[in-house]
């Protein structure tokens, strides 16, 4: 399971997306969204949006409709293969199915050999923005993916790694004051006070590595 997790999550947004809404059950949407898709999408996306159409269709027991989406995704890249593990028996069926209704010995063409590199193109660059957004969170979106998103996550970053540093600087001058206090208001009041800038760096500090675990995904 961890594994499938973790291939879902290295897939891009939109595809997280199709995924979500098949698994919730909302096909009439998923099947909007996928078409919206696949009239202006290309790659490993396009493929998933049709591959994801074809499962709504059989979880509505249209099975010709989602074997029509899978000859459509086969004539895009006749190496597409379904894996057994995580897809249903109906699924693969009608899989099956497209494959000999296009024929098992398909030539591949110019268009799907385009295909398959922007497949290998589109993962690579997801991985490239996890690595760069794992040493400072929003660098790879903003480098590989959306600019907007990256900048606010910097933005974030820094203000966290601020946050920190001066709650740090605080609470070390509150806990100097405390320990020099010589009677009980003093040391009441450097004791807040010192509590007040540890628990605003503990809350940093979570809040950071929230940022850092949000810039994965």
């Amino acid at each position: 399971m961890a594994l499938l997790a973790a291939l879902i999550f290295a897939l891009p947004k939109p595809v997280q997306q199709l995924d979500s809404l098949f698994y919730e059950g909302h096909y009439a949407e998923l099947l909007e969204f996928a078409d919206s898709i696949v009239r202006t999408d290309t790659g490993v996306v396009k493929l998933q949006a049709l591959k994801f159409q074809a499962f709504a269709y059989i979880a509505m027991d249209s099975i010709e409709l989602a074997e029509s989406c899978f000859v459509r995704l086969l004539n895009e890249n006749p190496y597409f293969e379904l894996d057994p593990i995580y897809t249903f028996p109906k699924a693969m069926q009608a899989f099956q199915s497209a494959k000999v209704a296009i024929g098992a010995t398909a030539v591949p063409t110019l268009d799907s050999i385009r295909n398959i590199l922007r497949i290998n193109d589109s993962l690579g660059l997801e991985l490239r923005r996890r690595r760069l957004s794992l040493f400072f969170p929003g660098l790879g979106d903003y480098k590989f993916g959306d600019k907007k998103r990256g900048r606010t996550l910097m933005a974030l970053t820094l203000l966290n790694l601020g946050a920190i540093g001066l709650s740090h600087v605080a609470y070390l001058r509150a806990k100097d004051r405390y320990m020099r206090a010589q009677n009980q208001v003093e040391i009441d009041s450097a004791y807040k006070t010192m509590d007040m800038w540890y628990k605003l760096r503990i809350l940093s500090v979570i809040s950071l590595f929230g940022i850092y675990f949000y810039a994965q995904f």
